[in-house]
């Protein structure tokens, strides 16, 4: 099968850019991680309109490279400097050293139990956020790496599968 390239607005758009994943939300846009050429997080609505979210309008970072829409419709957002909120198109909350998150780059997040927002680092274990408590859960707590690169929810087994740089833990 030979594929055909297909040149849109937004593939021009994204022309040369660095992506580090694609998110679909529950109002059909697309959300964008981008990792390169300032662009940050990239939302392409389905009327075709292309949002930017960056530092210029309060990203913490312009290296994005996760995004995930909690059940209340929020998109929370993984930085190379930790995590965004982003509720009915404004940025609401950031997460950061401040907060208690030791490694803010941000590989995966997740939404847990009762709404807490569990987020892999690149070094630093996993956090849980609830309000606006953090904790942090690593190799001392059971945890094989404090690299976690992904965190997904597991509805048939009812746990979170935690896939850290040596191991898969539950």
């Amino acid at each position: 099968r030979i594929y055909q390239a297909v040149n849109t607005e937004l593939s021009k758009y994204l022309d040369g850019v660095r992506m580090r994943g694609v998110m679909v939300d529950k109002d059909s846009n697309l959300w964008i991680s981008t990792y390169t050429n300032d662009l940050g997080l990239v939302c392409y609505s389905k009327d075709r309109t292309i949002t930017n979210y960056n530092r210029d309008n309060g990203l913490l970072d312009n290296g994005v490279r996760c995004t995930m829409q909690t059940k209340d419709g929020s998109i929370y957002v993984g930085t190379n400097n930790g995590i965004n909120v982003i509720k009915d198109g404004k940025i609401v909350k950031a997460y950061g050293v401040d907060d208690g998150i030791e490694n803010t780059v941000a590989l995966t997040i997740e939404e847990g139990e009762n709404g807490e927002i569990l987020v892999g680092s690149d070094g630093g274990g996993m956090y849980v956020i609830s309000g606006d408590k953090v904790r942090k859960i690593g190799r001392d707590d059971g945890l094989t790496s404090d690299v976690i690169l992904r965190i997904k929810k597991d509805e048939y087994r009812d746990v979170y599968w935690i896939i850290t740089s040596n191991s898969i833990d539950s």
